[in-house]
């Protein structure tokens, strides 16, 4: 598991949780440069986002392009990303279910199809959906006004 904190709300249950569990199981990059985040989604095996507040979540979708699960907040954007195939929604605020989803993602993670979860993330966010989706919103916007 590799956790990005930016507001660190949750640093001391989660250090306390990854050592008593295993010294091994965690790595705690802090701040990291925008370039090297692909390279460390890549290496681990899920992604927690424990942010309490998250618009969309594009750091849920970078970990799923890449094929891996999630544990997210049900916070405004996760529960529109993240399904029950994509990983776990925990409420707000909830520590014990927070530990409770990643001991159960540590015990299934290799459960979860990379190749359906890429598939999921492509045809809903993928860059031909995107541009789709656009073109016929300005093609109703120029139908309507134009």
């Amino acid at each position: 598991m590799i956790f990005k904190h930016k507001w660190l709300k949750w640093k001391n249950y989660i250090r306390t949780f990854c050592f008593d569990f295993s010294d091994s199981l965690c790595t705690f990059t802090g701040e990291v440069p925008s370039e090297q985040i692909p390279t460390l989604v890549q290496s681990c095996n899920f992604l927690v986002s424990s942010s309490y507040r998250e618009s969309f979540g594009v750091i849920l979708l970078e970990a799923m392009a890449c094929g891996k699960p999630v544990i997210a907040i049900r916070c405004g954007g996760p529960e529109e990303i993240v399904n029950q195939d994509m990983g776990i929604l925990i409420d707000v605020g909830n520590v014990t279910a927070l530990e409770a989803a990643m001991m159960q993602m540590i015990s299934k993670y290799k459960s979860y199809n990379p190749e359906t979860i890429i598939e999921y993330v492509t045809q809903k966010y993928g860059a031909e959906t995107i541009v789709n989706r656009l073109t016929n919103l300005y093609r109703q916007a120029l139908e309507a006004y134009g």
